[in-house]
């Protein structure tokens, strides 16, 4: 019985020894292209190289192997060109809709800002052409310098810029802003010309009942 289990042992480790001589080395290389698995199986038996090619686990020749990962290769390549190039049109649209934004906003800006100095100018205009005033209204070049300006002022100036207003989005920025610096002076020129109106007013005036009236425009 010992005997037996003896050798049975000897032929198990000569069998072990026969294995470990015969299969030398393999290398197996495995990559992923364009979705496709590429193995390349090398196996040293007896001093002998033997090649395996796969592509998705299925055997192949080393000639069809080599033309399938080259064209797999291009077309990886071809989907990154296409995946960049995608990207960058996003980017493209993205800042030209940023543009886009900024453009019309700026615009939108400069038409409220318009549309905030044609009401405080007609505020003010309203309160100089106050009819009890109109006598001795006071042209100054600190605040309106003539007639013939007072009244460009309601001919041209005005409704011009409430011109720009109603074309909308047909309108430059530009020419909103510029008219909104030009009228915008006369706020101030205006408020400082009703003042010296009422003062010259009060200074000439002689009638009890106008400087009554006198009195409620100026509360």
């Amino acid at each position: 019985m010992k005997r037996g289990l003896i050798a049975l042992l000897l032929m198990f480790v000569g069998i072990s020894e026969a294995i470990q001589t015969r299969v030398q080395y393999v290398r197996y290389v495995e990559e992923k292209v364009n979705n496709a698995i590429f193995a390349h199986r090398v196996d040293i038996i007896d001093g002998v190289a033997q090649d395996r090619w796969l592509i998705n686990g299925q055997k192949v020749s080393a000639e069809e192997y080599e033309e399938a990962l080259l064209d797999s290769e291009k077309e990886e390549r071809r989907e990154e060109r296409r995946r960049v190039e995608a990207l960058k049109r996003r980017e493209e649209e993205a800042e030209a809709q940023h543009q886009v934004f900024i453009h019309d906003a700026r615009k939108d800006i400069a038409r409220k800002r318009l549309e905030l100095v044609i009401k405080n100018v007609e505020s003010e205009l309203l309160k100089v052409k106050e009819p009890k005033l109109e006598p001795y209204l006071v042209f100054d070049r600190q605040t309106v310098a003539s007639a013939d300006l007072f009244n460009q002022l309601q001919i041209d100036s005005l409704p011009e810029a409430k011109r720009l207003i109603a074309l909308g989005h047909d309108v430059q920025e530009e020419d909103l802003s510029r008219t909104a610096d030009q009228l915008e002076a006369f706020g101030p020129r205006l408020r400082d010309m009703f003042r010296l109106t009422v003062k010259q007013a009060i200074n000439q005036c002689d009638d009890t009942r106008l400087l009554k009236e006198l009195l409620e425009i100026v509360s």
